[in-house]
């Protein structure tokens, strides 16, 4: 009688939302819009922004998966397949795990993945490669679920999935643990009823000491408001008591950005630095059901206390609780009353504001525009996108007067740094901390910077090391082809595909080698504008060779070390600096 009653009552969720979100011509993706927010009771996210970004990949060309959730305050990706009219069998459990495998093949998701998938896809992405993450897979059923399916989701459709790393599609890393379920319709509404049941946040927070109490907003819409500064710990202590619990109205779930974790997780090991944590970061906003103010301890406390913008700093406070010192404080805007709607605008205004990465701040620098007018001279001008996406809002005119000028001749600031300071000899900071050269960081990301976005390069010399990144990825790319083309490679032994990836930037330097005809480090840096030119022009000729040397060179110097016992960490054998100096000195002696 009970599953009856939720079968009927879902029902009626379902066509609600399908009428409501939908105009009542997508009956599928309301019942994955359903299952969804069964699984995500204690988050209540808005409806809204699970039909425009979280169950937008569903539908054609949707790869299997119908939507998805990323959890970064509990590190889990959540995705779902919906199967809402017939009883899911055993194929259907394993055809969803192989759609979440399909998943680590970014070609194939960029290639054969509808737009939205497209679109979202890079979040997806970052989660699913990050090895803090677990991951979630929910097969949601309309129908039963054959104890057939049931078994196999709790065996082998949760074995641990094995993932890559993250820069490249082969090079094995680590094991990613894995949940996969299927529910019925009455299992995903009593997942509901659980996750709803937890408490509401109420926490105190003690205010940074002043000679008055906080001054409170009032507001029309009958709203109060409070600023003030906080003890980071006690942020840390609400996150570690009440967990996802505090983020139920953050609307498309924060999107695991691991760099702000690491900077903010910077500024907190760092006793001198942390005392000025509030200057430094953005703070936190806050909508709660009442707030209160005690003025014999200086305490606010907050009852529903909800973030609504800020849950990276929340959660990354929590993961450094044993650097919270007394003195490492937090700003806070507190918004009482109204959580539903004033939520939703809040959440929406500040977590659509994308980010500022740093190639984008160094961008505006005034090199940068003489870069872009030196690459647009002559001939057969280059487009020098130097803000990533800036001709996405061209007009239909405006685009056909940029293919007419241009053609395919683009090159970006993310390529323009990471091939040149490869190709000047830096190949680990290419790949492993590029935003060192952006953000002129250290003696190397200073070195890189002034050479590569120098003003005063000329057209060749800035294109040079760009073209012979772009060969060299198409080449390494081949070479892993022709090996998977073999017939019965053995999956067990040793090959280019445990280390080839991993020595892309590596060969774009050796290569940089040849151009500058000189294998010497000492002499890192841009050929001389006619040697330069002189490359660009004959690039046909010379590169094959020097690819094959390069190959070579990285080959030997691979082997030794593995016969050395030195390739523990392959990742960590890259990294170092000694490993490039060892392969440019091997080709110095061919």
């Amino acid at each position: 009688m009970t599953q009856n009653h939720d079968n009927a009552n879902a029902r009626r969720q379902i066509e609600q939302l399908n009428v409501r979100f939908y105009n009542n011509r997508s009956p599928d993706r309301a019942f994955a819009h359903w299952a969804l927010k069964c699984l995500l009771s204690d988050v209540e996210p808005d409806d809204t922004f699970l039909r425009d970004f979280h169950t937008a990949i569903g539908g054609p060309k949707d790869l299997g998966i119908d939507a998805y959730w990323i959890d970064v305050e509990n590190n889990r990706l959540l995705l779902l397949q919906a199967k809402d009219t017939t009883a899911v069998q055993r194929k259907d459990a394993m055809e969803f795990r192989g759609a979440i495998e399909a998943l680590r093949d970014s070609d194939y998701v960029m290639t054969h993945g509808n737009n939205y998938l497209k679109e979202l896809y890079p979040s997806i992405y970052d989660a699913l490669y990050d090895e803090s993450y677990t991951l979630h897979a929910v097969l949601a059923a309309g129908g039963q679920v054959r104890p057939a399916a049931s078994d196999y989701c709790k065996g082998e459709g949760s074995a641990s999935l094995l993932i890559t790393d993250a820069s490249s599609d082969i090079d094995f890393t680590h094991l990613k643990e894995v949940t996969l379920e299927a529910l019925s319709i009455p299992d995903l509404m009593e997942r509901a009823r659980q996750l709803a049941s937890l408490e509401s946040p109420r926490v105190a927070l003690p205010v940074a000491l002043t000679d008055t109490e906080p001054a409170f907003h009032h507001m029309s819409g009958e709203f109060r408001a409070v600023v003030a500064t906080v003890p980071a710990l006690s942020l840390a202590q609400a996150f570690d008591r009440y967990r996802s619990a505090i983020f139920k109205y953050n609307p498309r779930g924060p999107q695991g950005s691991n760099k702000t974790n690491k900077d903010i997780k910077q500024t907190l090991s760092d006793p001198q630095m942390r005392k000025y944590f509030h200057l430094f970061n953005n703070g936190i906003t806050v909508v709660c059901e009442s707030l209160q103010y005690f003025s014999n301890d200086q305490t606010m406390v907050v009852q529903d206390f909800q973030v609504v913008n800020g849950c990276q700093t929340v959660y990354t406070l929590y993961d450094s609780t044993n650097d919270l010192s007394p003195d490492v404080q937090v700003n806070v805007r507190i918004i009482e009353g109204g959580q539903q709607w004033i939520a939703k605008e809040i959440a929406r205004t500040s977590n659509s504001q994308t980010a500022v990465k740093t190639p984008q701040l160094a961008s505006m620098g005034r090199e940068h525009d003489a870069i872009a007018q030196t690459l647009e001279y002559g001939d057969y001008p280059w487009y020098y996108e130097k803000q990533l996406g800036q001709t996405r809002f061209n007009t239909p005119s405006q685009r056909r007067a940029h293919q007419d000028r241009f053609g395919d001749r683009t090159v970006n600031i993310i390529e323009l740094g990471q091939y040149g300071a490869a190709f000047i000899g830096h190949p680990a900071l290419a790949k492993y901390d590029l935003q060192a050269v952006y953000e002129k960081r250290g003696q190397h990301g200073m070195f890189v910077y002034e050479r590569i976005f120098n003003p005063n390069n000329t057209r060749e010399q800035l294109l040079l090391p760009v073209l012979v990144g772009r060969r060299v990825f198409s080449e390494v790319k081949s070479k892993l082809a022709e090996y998977m083309a073999e017939p019965n490679p053995d999956p067990t032994a040793f090959t280019i595909l445990n280390w080839l990836n991993h020595a892309r930037h590596h060969m774009i330097g050796l290569v940089g080698t040849v151009a500058r005809g000189s294998a010497s480090v000492s002499l890192q840096g841009l050929p001389a504008a006619d040697l330069a030119h002189y490359r660009v022009e004959t690039i046909e000729e010379w590169f094959p060779d020097a690819f094959n040397k390069a190959y070579s060179a990285a080959d030997w110097v691979v082997s030794v070390a593995r016969a050395a016992d030195r390739l523990t960490n392959i990742r960590n054998f890259f990294r170092e600096q000694s490993t490039y100096v060892e392969m440019e000195n091997r080709m110095s002696v061919r």
